[in-house]
């Protein structure tokens, strides 16, 4: 019996010796510690866009010229057509972690060709002269609180916020006289939200794709046509207002400062 307490007594000693010295040397791998997502960060992003323009119309039978080509028949007259393209952009924020919880404001600028050029007039009955509509999406930047939740180097978030865009609306008519074009562009306040997943492929290199739905809201275009060969301005004209919403994805890297 005190042979078996003597054998306890030296394998206890060893064991805690084998553990000291493994905690003392900084060869012995130690659990790495969650990644932390406390920090400033910047970095650009690419995606693509794709959305509605919605134009209503508020005066009769738009740009009336004498080859009776119109943008639209009454007031009241609606229509809508698609938009598509590319974002090209940089981003920066802040995040503060609390244990799983991840809060953050982060604001981007993009520039944009999100658009579609050459719609022909559902209300224009001449073949050979058509009335033709283009909406465009220049720029974009956003301001977004993001809420999320963290599995070490994983993050997924939701954000909403302010956007703020600018749109570009062109009305081209074709008559016996010439050619006449409308074209305005407005900087237009709106709202978005949105989600995505981000990854912390190092301590410092961050990968991320994001969804955001953006809306600028509605813009009235009231103005006369002008003769684009004399520059001369015509007393007919076209009151419309023009609604511009769109999804957005975009593949983001980052810089984490931490």
């Amino acid at each position: 019996m005190r042979k078996m307490h003597k054998l306890v007594l030296a394998a206890t000693i060893l064991v805690g010796s084998v553990a000291i010295a493994s905690a003392a040397d900084p060869r012995v791998a130690q659990p790495a510690a969650p990644f932390d997502w406390t920090g400033f960060y910047a970095g650009g992003h690419a995606g693509v866009g794709w959305g509605d323009a919605d134009y209503t119309f508020a005066n009769d039978e738009g740009i009336n010229f004498p080859s009776e080509n119109y943008f639209n028949w009454e007031a009241g007259d609606t229509f809508s057509h698609r938009m598509g393209g590319g974002l090209l952009g940089v981003h920066a924020g802040y995040n503060q972690q609390h244990e799983n919880l991840v809060l953050g404001l982060e604001g981007s600028l993009s520039l944009a060709n999100v658009g579609r050029s050459g719609i022909h007039s559902p209300f224009n009955w001449n073949d050979t002269r058509q009335d033709t509509i283009s909406t465009r999406l220049d720029w974009l930047g956003m301001l977004t609180p993001r809420v999320g939740y963290a599995s070490d180097r994983w993050l997924v978030f939701a954000k909403g916020g302010l956007a703020y865009g600018q749109v570009r609306s062109r009305i081209d008519a074709y008559s016996d006289v010439g050619r006449f074009d409308v074209t305005k562009t407005f900087s237009r306040p709106g709202w978005t939200i949105g989600a995505g997943v981000n990854y912390a492929w190092t301590n410092n290199i961050i990968l991320g794709l994001d969804y955001n739905y953006v809306d600028l809201g509605s813009f009235t275009v009231s103005s006369f046509a002008r003769d684009s060969e004399t520059g001369e301005i015509d007393t007919r004209g076209s009151t419309h207002n023009v609604d511009t919403a769109f999804h957005a994805i975009m593949a983001r890297v980052s810089w984490q400062f931490n």
